[in-house]
């Protein structure tokens, strides 16, 4: 005929091929597509932005260390606080009694506070 092939008639092309194999839309591609699986997908590594999330949990941690570490100093600090008030101890730099509280404020503007504790701990009797 006239018309090239695969379009009208029974003779050859696309309509004909359906047919020899089953005929129908169950024929043909689909059944080809499907019998083959999906078509491959390239895998593409993801670039990451940032730490990682190993990264981040050891920072979350770091982080949460310090809060406890901070916590735990400050619930020392009012232990010994409360503990001190009342006692008087001799403060062997200038043989005067003291409080805790007297000790911080005269070494305040000269030592740490973690000297100053140290001070009143080990020396202070």
């Amino acid at each position: 005929g006239l018309a090239p092939s695969g379009w009208g008639g029974d003779r050859g092309g696309r309509h004909s091929e359906r047919r020899g194999r089953g005929g129908g839309r169950q024929g043909g591609r689909d059944s080809q597509a499907a019998a083959q699986g999906p078509p491959p997908v390239a895998v593409v590594p993801v670039q990451q932005e940032g730490p990682s999330v190993l990264e981040r949990l050891a920072e979350k941690k770091a982080v949460e260390d310090a809060a406890r570490q901070t916590k735990r100093e400050a619930a020392r600090q009012r232990r010994q606080n409360e503990q001190s008030e009342a006692e008087h101890r001799w403060d062997p730099a200038d043989g005067q009694s003291c409080t805790y509280n007297d000790i911080c404020r005269k070494y305040r503007n000269t030592y740490s506070q973690k000297d100053i504790d140290s001070y009143w701990a080990r020396e202070c009797r």
